[in-house]
């Protein structure tokens, strides 16, 4: 059944729609794969990779922006009410970027949430 009707189905019977995603890593064998390349984690000009998951660099504009996007497709095409956003990947090796990485995770985690507070 499409996630559409799913949530068309849950509203009509009074429910609000999220969903649980975990935008911060993308698995080794994910089509995006290819295009989001100069957005991964590097270490030493190589992409980070750990349990066959390549990590995003947030501390890129072009990840934020593609991540800003991804977010606002699922809104506007499906109603999205909430989102339940998991960062349970662990990068052990870290990455050139790592620091910048987390610190603007962090920063826009906590912008996010200042700004759905303000619209309710």
């Amino acid at each position: 059944m499409p996630l559409k009707e799913i949530f068309d189905r849950a509203r009509a019977k009074g429910l609000k729609c999220g969903l649980w995603i975990e935008i911060e890593d993308v698995g080794t064998e994910c089509a995006a794969l290819p295009r989001l390349g100069s957005m991964l984690m590097k270490s030493g000009g190589t992409s980070v990779c750990e349990n066959n998951r390549y990590f995003l660099d947030f501390s890129l504009r072009e990840t934020q922006e593609y991540a800003t996007e991804v977010v606002d497709f699922l809104v506007e095409k499906y109603g999205v009410e909430y989102f339940k956003i998991d960062y349970n990947a662990d990068c052990i090796s870290g990455g050139d970027a790592f620091i910048r990485h987390n610190a603007e995770l962090a920063d826009k985690a906590i912008k996010a949430a200042k700004d759905n507070s303000r619209r309710k």
